[in-house]
């Protein structure tokens, strides 16, 4: 009967069953730490498309509705703020500033229509004798929101783009 609930003897390869190598415990941590900086980076990647497409949507319908012509319209520009903030914290947190101008090339008139916070516009004119442009510039500064190093990095940088445009 003792042979029958003798102890195994633990010798061997097998021993040491659920054990891992030290190249895996080492490689794993750096592994998830790879991945989550690489989620992070795709984040602000995002953000920055997102800028952009928003940047160009508000010129295209600032320029295509005539807006310095007509003075309700320019009334309504604030819409337009409240409309990038909301495209842009669905992303990541942060403040938005929006600034629209336009630029007469014959008598070199610039007329700020709308001025955002610490947004100044961005760009040089383009060398036309005639025409009237619009610059919309757009400019995002990241908050100090919750998320790993790389976010942490970037908080309070603020990422800028601009458009130009005639008016038709």
């Amino acid at each position: 009967m003792s042979r029958c609930f003798r102890r195994r003897s633990s010798s061997g390869p097998g021993t040491m069953g659920g054990s891992i190598s030290m190249e895996a415990m080492c490689f794993i941590p750096v592994l998830l730490a790879l991945l989550s900086f690489g989620n992070e980076a795709l984040q602000l990647l995002r953000l920055e498309q997102r800028l952009h497409n928003v940047a160009y949507n508000v010129t295209q319908i600032v320029t295509q509705q005539g807006t310095g012509q007509n003075a309700a319209a320019v009334a309504q520009l604030t819409f337009y703020r409240r409309f990038v903030q909301g495209q842009l914290s669905a992303l990541q947190v942060g403040q938005a500033a929006l600034t629209i101008e336009q630029y007469n090339s014959a008598n070199g008139e610039l007329v700020p229509l709308l001025q955002g916070t610490g947004c100044a516009g961005q760009g040089n004119w383009p060398p036309l004798r005639v025409g009237t442009l619009m610059r919309v510039t757009l400019c995002y500064r990241l908050g100090q929101g919750e998320g790993g190093m790389f976010s942490r990095f970037w908080a309070g940088r603020t990422l800028t783009t601009h458009f130009i445009q005639e008016i038709h």
